[in-house]
């Protein structure tokens, strides 16, 4: 059972996800309320530069994300009458941006306290064009109200060309990608990027690349895309490797999954179809249900079928009197589990040993051979269960 959060990939776009960012002022300037929409259809990541008080240097912050045609307040200690923005589109192909240059973070949220004057060198730091505006112009043109800014898509500058990668299946699916030129060594890859069902996502086709290798699984799990390239992941939120392929890929919840390479033809725009008869269906999809009087917690391990040798275990499934945890995906004809109770009472063990994390959720690319020495990391014993293919139900003490 996967767990991914929806992230641009740091080296690939050169932008990460951020969320709303404290507006804990580093001055005693009044807060002041500015309402910022987004017009167009992709979401956008948005920074901000504002005098913290009258005469002090631009302070600029990022990142805040703002999705496809929404709104949302944010609310900063303005110390004079303007404030400047700048902002990009998840898809990196739209930029709002202005004459006045100031140091960003490209791949990290930054607060920045000399933005216009600071050396502005280092790892993803560069100058980024910001919109000066009034606010008292934009809260009389909001009929004093809130002073609000509307990005839209007319008004920004595109660039690049667009690779669209398109879901033509009926669920959901989360997208690893990468893209480079066949005769570098260095695969970076990124992930994951949701692509909701029938639908299409752009992105930034880098420009000398002349080929992508991706991975994708459908929402549920039960649909993969792969091919044989064997390239690490983060299997549980966003993530950008710039060395995929070499990296050791042992760290917590980290895995390798099998990568597909696609040729680009050209240069320009490039569309490519992720086909549900293209994909593979996992061998196994099993609810997992308690016959116990209070809350178990179950761990799973399994062996990698692209991997042989390489067991991935998960855990907790948090599993309530009679109830059942739904689509546990299991691909593999043996199941492992270990059920526990409340105060940590082993309900169900076995032989079988694999590393868990007895206090939090996990999942562990490569259980049965890695260190396990990490904090609150311990072998323990599974019990070892035959599965049939397709849906099962695996009632549990």
């Amino acid at each position: 059972m996967k767990i991914k959060s929806t992230v641009a990939n740091l080296s690939l776009l050169g932008l990460c996800w951020a969320g709303w960012l404290s507006s804990s002022p580093l001055y005693a300037a009044p807060e002041t309320k500015i309402k910022l929409c987004n017009s167009s259809d992709q979401k956008i990541y948005v920074a901000v530069a504002y005098e913290p008080q009258a005469g002090a240097p631009l302070m600029s912050r990022g990142w805040w994300d703002l999705g496809p045609n929404s709104c949302n307040d944010l609310s900063l200690p303005l110390g004079s009458d303007r404030i400047l923005l700048n902002a990009t589109s998840d898809s990196q192909i739209l930029h709002w941006a202005g004459d006045q240059k100031l140091c960003i973070n490209a791949i990290d949220k930054f607060d920045f306290e000399n933005a216009s004057t600071m050396a502005c060198s280092g790892s993803g730091l560069e100058l980024r064009g910001f919109k000066e505006l009034s606010v008292a112009a934009l809260t009389e043109a909001s009929g004093g109200q809130t002073p609000s800014y509307e990005f839209k898509p007319a008004d920004a500058v595109a660039s690049g060309s667009i690779l669209k990668i398109c879901n033509d299946s009926t669920n959901d699916l989360y997208l690893a990608i990468g893209q480079r030129n066949s005769t570098e060594q260095a695969f970076a890859v990124g992930g994951w990027f949701k692509i909701l069902a029938n639908k299409c996502r752009e992105m930034l086709r880098t420009e000398s690349a002349d080929e992508m290798y991706l991975y994708a699984d459908s929402s549920d799990g039960t649909l993969i895309w792969k091919g044989d390239l064997a390239l690490c992941t983060d299997d549980h939120e966003g993530f950008s490797f710039d060395n995929a392929k070499s990296m050791g890929c042992n760290g917590e919840h980290q895995r390798r999954e099998l990568f597909k390479r696609v040729p680009m033809s050209g240069t320009g725009g490039f569309e490519y179809h992720l086909k549900p008869q293209a994909a593979k269906a996992v061998r196994t999809v099993a609810d997992l249900c308690s016959r116990a009087r209070d809350t178990i917690y179950v761990a799973t391990a399994f062996e990698n079928a692209d991997f042989p040798g390489e067991v991935i275990s998960i855990g907790w499934f948090t599993i309530e009197p009679g109830q059942c945890s739904k689509d546990v995906v299991v691909d593999a004809s043996t199941l492992y589990l270990r059920v526990e109770g409340k105060n940590n009472t082993v309900l169900m063990e076995g032989p079988f040993k694999a590393c868990v994390n007895t206090t939090d959720g996990f999942d562990f690319g490569n259980s049965t051979k890695m260190a396990c020495s990490g904090e609150n990391q311990k072998i323990v014993g599974f019990d070892t269960l035959p599965v049939a293919a397709g849906k099962i139900r695996v009632d549990l003490p």
